[in-house]
């Protein structure tokens, strides 16, 4: 698998979680995925340039202005479940169409925000989701303002549909897609846990980075829909396990730190010396 090293050093500044790296554990741990240094720097400099990543001394990064709200939200993946609260069969409605679709940058995010809070697009500018999240619409109100929908979004509360338009809106979640999504997630992650202390430390630090990377989103980007919906249980071991995976990898790339990219980078040292 071939990853471009803007996308694997953002991703990693990412699994930092707010900590500043070096640009020689940076580029080490692009080597483990086929980076060479050269394009490794090249990429460090222009994710510098475009504020994605700044210096907070030299050789020393850290998420920069364009990415910290977005490390803020990544970081709190694990809350997702503690954002669910039971469903009384009322459902939340947003309303755009005053806000414009002129600007697709502005378009874009804020359709991705309402994607990440679990919500679909009934008809245009009409955005819906069962009411089961945050503990009252200003909540939730901010948590969409915090991931860049503008502050004069509608947001309100409904029940009453007609029988045709309740079924659509019922139709924009696939609630048996997400069980058996759980399922085969649930178990190929816990195959990997069962087998990772046989991997070398530099394969099992790969395939961590790559599962994280994979599960973390879809945990993200899980509509969480009331229990009556979808198997609860099953969501819950699902979550549990990529909680697992999560501090299995962490520990995994903390030796790999001791133990390869520190030999690495007193090498890297060597070289530039010289």
């Amino acid at each position: 698998m071939t990853i471009q090293p803007r996308k694997l050093i953002l991703g990693l500044l990412l699994a930092a979680k707010g900590q500043s790296v070096s640009a020689k554990d940076l580029v080490a741990a692009c080597e483990l995925f086929g980076v060479a240094q050269g394009s490794t720097r090249v990429a460090l400099a222009r994710l510098t340039a475009e504020q994605e990543i700044e210096s907070t001394a030299r050789g020393i990064y850290t998420l920069g202005r364009a990415t910290k709200g977005i490390g803020a939200r990544v970081s709190n993946w694990t809350l997702q479940m503690q954002r669910a609260r039971p469903w009384t069969g009322f459902y939340t409605v947003a309303y755009t169409n005053h806000m414009g679709r002129t600007n697709r940058t502005i378009l874009k995010q804020r359709e991705t925000a309402f994607e990440l809070c679990g919500f679909r697009e009934l008809e245009q500018g009409l955005f819906i989701r069962p009411d089961n999240v945050e503990k009252d619409l200003d909540t939730l109100k901010a948590r969409l303002v915090n991931m860049g929908v503008a502050p004069d979004c509608h947001l309100f509360v409904a029940k009453e549909f007609q029988t045709h338009t309740l079924q659509d809106i019922q139709n924009l979640w696939d609630p048996a897609q997400l069980n058996a999504s759980y399922k085969k997630e649930t178990d190929t992650l816990k195959q990997w846990l069962d087998r990772h202390e046989t991997l070398g430390l530099e394969v099992a630090a790969k395939e961590s980075y790559l599962l994280g990377s994979h599960h973390i989103r879809l945990v993200r980007h899980d509509p969480l829909l009331p229990d009556e919906w979808v198997d609860a249980q099953s969501r819950a071991t699902y979550f549990k396990t990529v909680e697992q995976l999560d501090t299995i990898g962490q520990n995994i790339w903390r030796q790999f730190h001791e133990q390869v990219i520190g030999v690495q980078s007193e090498t890297l040292d060597e070289n530039l010396s010289r």
